[in-house]
């Protein structure tokens, strides 16, 4: 099989194609932010075939339709930002980053309407929850794209993202977090997570 001369097609060989974007195009990089509209919002948690199959399985538990509408509108609301403190509640590491939180992290949080707070349940308020989005935590911009987010979200931002990289903290939902208290794991012990 002979070589092919691309020079002899009119085609410009690898060598000779500029770097970067062609004339006139624009990359992802150079879009600005675009706020997404309620409608494309609504219609990224929206999937027909789950909702026939749920309404199909819960049919006589929500029969009417103000329950089905207030079901969906619980699944597709966001989850509140959750997160864990390793160690135990004796530990002085873990005791130190909770310190850090509550009085670092967590005044200034006192903007969002509703406060960050420990979990309840959790043991020696080392399980905060904060109601924002993952997503409006961690973009610029706010959920509905009005405006950049706020300080102190980037700090607590920068906090979950150094901790966890640390093993200091965990970000995990609040419902994961409830089997390991429950179980009462002992040392020696071996779990399957899956």
């Amino acid at each position: 099989m002979s070589e092919i001369d691309v020079a002899s097609l009119g085609v410009a060989a690898m060598d000779d194609v500029p770097a970067g974007p062609l004339p006139g195009t624009a990359t992802v990089d150079d879009a600005p932010p675009r706020a997404r509209s309620s409608d494309e919002r609504q219609r990224e948690v929206e999937n027909l075939a789950f909702e026939q199959y749920y309404r199909a399985q819960l049919a006589p538990l929500l029969a009417d339709a103000a329950d089905w509408d207030a079901f969906m509108a619980s699944l597709r609301s966001p989850l509140p930002v959750t997160f864990r403190i390793s160690g135990m509640p004796t530990d002085t590491i873990a005791l130190a980053v909770r310190a850090h939180i509550e009085t670092e992290l967590i005044p200034p949080l006192s903007e969002l309407p509703t406060p960050a707070k420990p979990l309840p349940w959790y043991p020696a308020n080392l399980a905060w929850q904060v109601d924002v989005s993952r997503a409006a935590l961690s973009k610029k911009h706010a959920d509905d794209g009005s405006s950049v987010r706020t300080e102190a979200l980037r700090n607590l931002h920068a906090f979950l993202m150094d901790e966890t990289d640390a093993g200091r903290v965990h970000r995990q939902e609040a419902a994961s977090m409830v089997p390991p208290l429950l179980l009462d794991v002992l040392p020696g012990m071996r779990v399957l997570d899956m």
